[in-house]
Protein backbone atom coordinates (compact mmCIF):
# COMPACT_ATOMS: atom_id res chain seq x y z
CA UNK A 1 0.00 0.00 0.00
CA UNK A 2 3.15 2.47 0.70
CA UNK A 3 4.70 2.38 -2.75
CA UNK A 4 0.64 3.47 -4.28
CA UNK A 5 1.70 6.39 -2.26
CA UNK A 6 5.05 7.31 -3.83
CA UNK A 7 3.52 6.86 -7.32
CA UNK A 8 0.72 8.96 -7.01
CA UNK A 9 2.72 11.42 -5.70
CA UNK A 10 5.12 11.23 -8.51
CA UNK A 11 2.49 11.87 -10.71
CA UNK A 12 1.43 14.61 -9.14
CA UNK A 13 4.39 16.22 -9.26
CA UNK A 14 5.67 15.39 -12.89
CA UNK A 15 4.04 18.65 -14.32
CA UNK A 16 6.24 21.13 -11.92
CA UNK A 17 9.06 19.41 -11.87
CA UNK A 18 9.20 18.66 -16.11
CA UNK A 19 7.95 22.69 -16.24
CA UNK A 20 5.28 22.16 -17.71
CA UNK A 21 4.32 25.00 -20.19
CA UNK A 22 0.78 26.76 -20.32
CA UNK A 23 -0.95 28.29 -22.94
CA UNK A 24 -0.93 31.35 -23.90
CA UNK A 25 -4.38 33.59 -24.12
CA UNK A 26 -5.53 34.60 -27.33
CA UNK A 27 -5.97 38.09 -28.20
CA UNK A 28 -9.19 39.71 -28.83
CA UNK A 29 -8.90 38.61 -32.63
CA UNK A 30 -8.08 35.42 -32.86
CA UNK A 31 -5.59 32.73 -32.89
CA UNK A 32 -3.03 34.19 -35.90
CA UNK A 33 -3.81 32.16 -38.90
CA UNK A 34 -1.40 32.52 -42.14
CA UNK A 35 -3.01 30.95 -45.13
CA UNK A 36 -0.94 28.45 -47.40
CA UNK A 37 -1.49 25.95 -50.37
CA UNK A 38 -0.72 22.02 -50.08
CA UNK A 39 2.35 21.37 -50.61
CA UNK A 40 3.57 18.44 -53.24
CA UNK A 41 3.26 15.01 -52.70
CA UNK A 42 6.11 12.68 -51.80
CA UNK A 43 8.29 16.51 -51.92
CA UNK A 44 11.07 17.16 -49.05
CA UNK A 45 9.61 19.73 -47.00
CA UNK A 46 9.06 23.24 -48.04
CA UNK A 47 9.02 26.30 -47.19
CA UNK A 48 4.78 27.43 -46.89
CA UNK A 49 5.23 30.78 -45.50
CA UNK A 50 6.56 33.07 -42.57
CA UNK A 51 4.86 35.02 -39.78
CA UNK A 52 6.07 37.42 -37.28
CA UNK A 53 4.98 36.53 -33.67
CA UNK A 54 5.24 39.14 -30.87
CA UNK A 55 7.27 37.69 -28.01
CA UNK A 56 8.85 34.98 -30.88
CA UNK A 57 10.02 36.74 -33.87
CA UNK A 58 9.66 35.75 -37.24
CA UNK A 59 8.98 31.96 -37.62
CA UNK A 60 9.03 30.08 -40.84
CA UNK A 61 6.47 27.21 -41.36
CA UNK A 62 7.89 23.90 -43.97
CA UNK A 63 5.48 21.79 -44.38
CA UNK A 64 5.69 18.00 -46.33
CA UNK A 65 2.83 15.68 -47.48
CA UNK A 66 2.95 11.78 -48.28
CA UNK A 67 0.04 9.95 -49.26
CA UNK A 68 -2.51 12.58 -47.46
CA UNK A 69 -0.42 13.12 -44.49
CA UNK A 70 0.86 16.39 -43.76
CA UNK A 71 3.57 17.00 -41.22
CA UNK A 72 4.10 20.85 -40.42
CA UNK A 73 7.54 22.55 -38.34
CA UNK A 74 7.90 25.86 -37.15
CA UNK A 75 11.37 27.09 -37.05
CA UNK A 76 12.68 30.04 -35.31
CA UNK A 77 14.87 32.62 -37.29
CA UNK A 78 18.26 30.82 -35.59
CA UNK A 79 16.97 27.23 -37.46
CA UNK A 80 15.45 26.00 -33.88
CA UNK A 81 12.21 23.92 -34.13
CA UNK A 82 9.63 25.59 -31.93
CA UNK A 83 6.56 23.88 -32.91
CA UNK A 84 5.31 21.04 -34.76
CA UNK A 85 2.03 19.32 -36.00
CA UNK A 86 0.82 16.65 -37.66
CA UNK A 87 -2.46 16.17 -39.96
CA UNK A 88 -4.29 14.84 -42.98
CA UNK A 89 -5.05 16.98 -46.76
CA UNK A 90 -8.45 17.76 -46.60
CA UNK A 91 -9.38 19.75 -43.61
CA UNK A 92 -9.29 23.33 -43.64
CA UNK A 93 -7.41 24.68 -40.82
CA UNK A 94 -4.26 22.88 -38.85
CA UNK A 95 -3.56 24.31 -35.54
CA UNK A 96 -0.05 24.37 -34.89
CA UNK A 97 1.19 25.14 -31.03
CA UNK A 98 5.07 26.88 -30.93
CA UNK A 99 6.80 28.17 -28.05
CA UNK A 100 7.45 31.39 -26.96
CA UNK A 101 8.60 33.51 -23.59
CA UNK A 102 5.01 32.68 -22.17
CA UNK A 103 3.77 29.65 -22.75
CA UNK A 104 2.32 27.71 -26.09
CA UNK A 105 0.60 29.81 -28.63
CA UNK A 106 -1.84 28.81 -31.16
CA UNK A 107 -1.58 29.24 -34.34
CA UNK A 108 -3.42 28.16 -37.33
CA UNK A 109 -2.31 27.12 -40.69
CA UNK A 110 -5.46 27.82 -43.26
CA UNK A 111 -5.43 25.37 -46.36
CA UNK A 112 -6.41 27.18 -49.94
CA UNK A 113 -7.93 25.06 -52.03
Amino acid sequence: MRCCYWVWLIFLLCPYVLGAESLVPEPASGAPTLAAEYPSDGKPPSAIGKLYVRGVGDITFLASRSQGRLVLSAVGTDGAQLGRAESVVGLGDTPIYIRSSKGLMRIVIHWKT
